[in-house]
């Protein structure tokens, strides 16, 4: 990747109530099942539906730790509002600070079914996190389901691609990475492995995934080209695939074109800040915006449990955690200029971290308080950055693996058959097809769709994607054909039906998200001459007209629009662009 970028560390970042709710729902029914056991409304044991067997699991023990360990390592964002350089305030709202969460569900002495109701009307809340505490975090509720035998946590491998296809299962090529061991000379080590084989492959491998790249944007409307054009025969495999130079536009990464600093800086002194709390400024060029989140940590930790083995399964406990818990002032800054711009996509060195820091302050410097005194009080090294890229398409489900291996096969096949290079790959024209059509490879996170972080919801679209991946898997084991059934009918035409809604359903939330993205950056980051000129000389003295309960209301509407919740326009298209 073309950034110069610090290993993940303090760095805050931002996390929408939306990404926990699938976590929250889950505990609470399994709060509802446990209760309606305890009153008697559940079958007997010979009674017992598989629907059932799931719900009383759902209360799951890593959740909760979870839910607890994110709220005592975030801080929950209140006053919130656009400005303009000078410090003039465009807009001001306030979101919910006090969301109803774990320690609501189970401390409340209603009935759970009422005090749940709260989370169904709940106003979205924005959480900040370091980055690292908040991947502590999940990594320690994946070690609880580890340790219950749940889940098998793999460490210092990576993904080399599918084999061992056969009908609708496939196995993971996992292959040792260097730094796994300290002893690389046994080749063994990094010889690839087989994992066992699956119906269902999750790939969560990030902005440059390889399972994307290779398996995803065959069937995308932008991979519809000529195809090979050596192909006459509708029977030939190279005819069937339109692998054109639309599959690499409907995977590639897109540069947007700006450079993205982020920093933390000490707690403001009170003669130092302005009162405003969180802000986001927007500039006049070159896609100028500065934004500032107050990082404040709860006085008080969480109440040891009386059971020591429970309480030392919480990462908020951890003396990794407490020994930097500390306030601060989480900050970031876009800019495009072509001398930040070309340092940081060359192959040479990028600025030193004191000229950067002297760069920023010539940019931001005449700005309002507190901006300068945010960068200057932040440590230079400690100011990290990249160039700013996401995916211009989503990677929608593959369901034909093995058709895809089968042309790579017979574009291998082809190329040493014109000599462009030697192979041993099996004559495609005598040789056996793969059987059966292959596992099914979802995408989740970052290699579903990097997107721009002006909205800050690169980790919620990847938290919330994967509850609702569960909540796929769930509806095809607990569909009304398995309800008398206490095993598990797995049907691979079922699970596609929901994959495939479920992306239209996911498609739909991004599509209000990258709308909502446009807008903003349109307004706050404008670039060009023309684009100034709109910004500052006719949309934003409009806005400055407008009465305030309107200004709230727009905000607020925006807000719940790019999070996909009810309140904004209806007939979404199931397209992304």
């Amino acid at each position: 990747p073309a950034m110069t970028k610090p290993p993940v560390g303090d760095i805050g970042v931002g996390i929408w109530s939306t990404a926990w709710w699938p976590f929250l729902r889950s505990v609470r029914e399994g709060l509802l099942s446990s209760a309606s056991d305890e009153g008697g409304d559940s079958p007997g044991d010979d009674e017992t539906t598989m629907a059932d067997a799931v719900r009383r699991q759902k209360n799951r023990q890593s959740y909760q730790i979870l839910l607890q360990d994110l709220d005592a390592c975030g801080s929950y964002v209140k006053d919130v509002g656009y400005r303009t350089p000078n410090g003039g305030w465009l807009v001001k709202s306030e979101l919910n600070a006090s969301p109803f969460g774990i320690m609501d569900l189970l401390g409340s002495s209603e009935d759970v079914g009422d005090s749940a109701k709260k989370l169904d009307g709940e106003d979205p809340a924005l959480l900040f996190v370091r980055e690292k505490d908040l991947l502590s975090c999940l990594r320690n509720a994946i070690k609880i389901e580890q340790r219950l035998g749940m889940v098998k946590y793999h460490s210092g491998v990576r993904v080399d691609g599918i084999e061992n296809v056969d009908g609708d299962l496939g196995s993971l090529a996992l292959r040792t990475t260097a730094n796994a061991s300290e002893d690389t000379s046994d080749e063994s080590e990094t010889d690839p492995s087989l994992s066992p084989q699956y119906h269902l492959i999750i790939a969560a491998d990030g902005l440059y995934s390889s399972s994307r790249s290779r398996f995803a944007g065959h069937h995308s409307i932008h991979a519809t080209g000529p195809g090979i054009e050596a192909a006459r025969s509708r029977n030939t495999l190279e005819y069937q695939w339109e692998h054109s130079e639309g599959q690499r536009e409907a995977t590639q990464v897109e540069d947007r074109e700006y450079i993205v600093f982020r920093g933390n800086a000490p707690k403001l002194e009170s003669n130092e800040e302005d009162g405003s709390g969180s802000f986001q400024t927007w500039g006049e060029e070159r896609s100028m915006r500065f934004a500032a989140v107050p990082f404040r940590h709860e006085t008080e930790d969480l109440e040891h449990d009386d059971d020591a083995t429970i309480n030392s399964s919480h990462y908020s406990q951890t003396q990794s955690f407490i020994s930097k818990k500390q306030d601060e002032e989480v900050w970031f800054a876009t800019i495009y200029d072509p001398a930040f711009v070309d340092a940081f996509k060359s192959t040479a060195e990028a600025p030193d971290a004191i000229e950067q820091k002297k760069l920023l302050l010539e940019a931001f410097g005449s700005w309002h308080r507190p901006v300068k005194t945010l960068i200057e009080s932040t440590p230079a090294e400690k100011i990290m950055h990249e160039v700013a890229v996401a995916h211009r398409y989503n990677a929608p489900p593959v369901f034909d693996v093995a058709r895809i291996m089968e042309f790579e096969m017979w574009q291998g096949w082809m190329e040493a058959k014109e000599g462009v290079r030697k192979s041993s790959i099996p004559d495609m024209r005598t040789d056996e097809r793969i059987k059966g059509r292959g596992p099914i490879l979802a995408f989740v996170g970052d290699s579903f769709m990097t997107v721009d972080p002006v909205l800050a919801q690169g980790f919620t679209i990847a938290m919330e994607g994967g509850g609702s991946i569960a909540d796929s898997i769930e509806r095809i084991l607990v569909h009304p054909g398995a309800t008398s059934s206490s095993c598990p009918i797995y049907d691979p035409k079922l699970l596609r039906e929901e994959l495939l809604q479920r992306h239209h359903s996911r498609e739909r939330r991004l599509l209000q998200l990258l709308r909502s993205t446009e807008l903003v950056q349109l307004l706050a980051q404008p670039h060009g001459y023309i684009g100034s000129f709109l910004a500052t000389c006719v949309v934003r003295p409009m806005v400055k007209l407008c009465p305030e309960v309107v200004k709230r209301r727009v905000f607020d509407f925006v807000i719940r629009y790019s999070l996909g919740l009810p309140g904004g326009v209806g007939g979404v298209s199931s397209r992304k662009r």
